[in-house]
């Protein structure tokens, strides 16, 4: 077997987990880091076009309708800035600010591709994103 279907497999396997808990969460208040569509947007840059079959699986054509419901979901994306490549000891951390570049403009792509609404935060003060986050939320209910 080749890397891009390990890799492709890996990141099915993270989707059916990701939606088992979103699922716990249905009809709550709650914050989530991660959906589903980072593992979209990974398998899209590592494995080129294999990244479509994922687009098949029940989970993804149900979480991806669920994530246009823009009265349930509100997503925030934050510009990546050369600034805030700190190692926090935990996550892998790349230096390449291109790599976080290609990254975010591919998950703004695809969040645009499938009509799912987002808030750019392109701001490094955290007051000021704070400030941005709290009106959308507000502003949402």
């Amino acid at each position: 077997m080749e890397v891009p279907e390990n890799y492709f497999k890996f990141e099915a396997s993270i989707i059916k987990i990701q939606c088992a808990v979103e699922d716990q969460f249905e009809h709550k208040f709650a914050i989530f880091d991660r959906c589903i569509l980072e593992a979209i947007v990974y398998t899209k840059i590592f494995c080129k076009e294999l990244w479509k079959k994922l687009l098949t699986m029940k989970e993804v054509i149900r979480r991806l309708e669920r994530y246009r419901q823009h009265n349930e979901y509100i997503f925030f994306l934050i510009e990546p800035h050369k600034e805030c490549l700190e190692n926090d000891g935990v996550r892998m951390l790349t230096t390449n600010i291109e790599e976080l570049v290609t990254f975010s403009n591919t998950l703004k792509k695809l969040m645009d591709e499938f009509n799912i609404k987002y808030h750019l935060i392109t701001d490094l003060d955290i007051n000021q994103r704070y400030s941005k986050i709290m009106n959308a939320v507000l502003a949402n209910n």
